[in-house]
């Protein structure tokens, strides 16, 4: 399943977990057809328990969001799920991989935050290989810094004006090195 919009806001994420739950059911379904073995929504609740996150399964096209503004979410895809279902130890070790990544995210969170950032979606994603990805979508409350009030118009000329500055730095020391007197002027002449 993938994740088709999410930058509608609400709207399209209740739509998603809609889909989600839909799924999930057709998973179980077949689960309980086929004697029961696998069944994906039950391993979703177990590891939501376990965990500090809101897991989720689904495939990620890597362009749109499918995270929450309020916590840590992770998508996981549902051939790999399956993996960690089926290899309790390779669970354990990606549960505490979940683990860290909501703490580093609620740690980004408030880091960003006090910076004046207002976070608009964030998620880890962990594909059918097992690569984790994550995302973190942010605006800036007024356009530009918190601490400073600068617009990012200003930010951007105070860049490059530190850019140009490294520049003339860079050729003055070439130059200097090229006259050969290393940039000792001798002043006794």
């Amino acid at each position: 399943m993938s994740v088709n919009s999410m930058g509608g806001g609400a709207a399209n994420y209740n739509i998603h977990q809609q889909t989600q739950r839909r799924a999930q059911a057709a998973d179980a379904a077949q689960a309980q057809q086929t004697g029961g073995e696998y069944d994906q929504a039950r391993y979703l609740r177990e590891l939501n328990e376990r965990v500090d996150a809101n897991v989720i399964a689904g495939a990620w096209n890597g362009r749109n969001e499918f995270g929450s503004k309020n916590g840590s979410t992770v998508m996981i895809h549902p051939d790999f799920l399956r993996q960690m279902h089926d290899d309790p130890e390779l669970g354990a070790k990606y549960e505490s991989a979940i683990n860290a990544y909501a703490k580093s995210d609620a740690e980004g969170r408030k880091m960003l935050e006090a910076q004046g950032k207002e976070i608009l979606s964030s998620g880890m994603y962990i594909d059918e290989k097992g690569e984790m990805n994550c995302y973190m979508s942010t605006v800036s409350e007024h356009g530009g810094d918190k601490k400073t009030g600068k617009t990012p118009k200003e930010l951007m000329e105070e860049m490059l004006e530190r850019i140009e500055e490294k520049r003339r730095e860079e050729k003055r020391a070439e130059a200097d090195a090229s006259s050969g007197t290393g940039g000792i002027v001798d002043t006794t002449a």
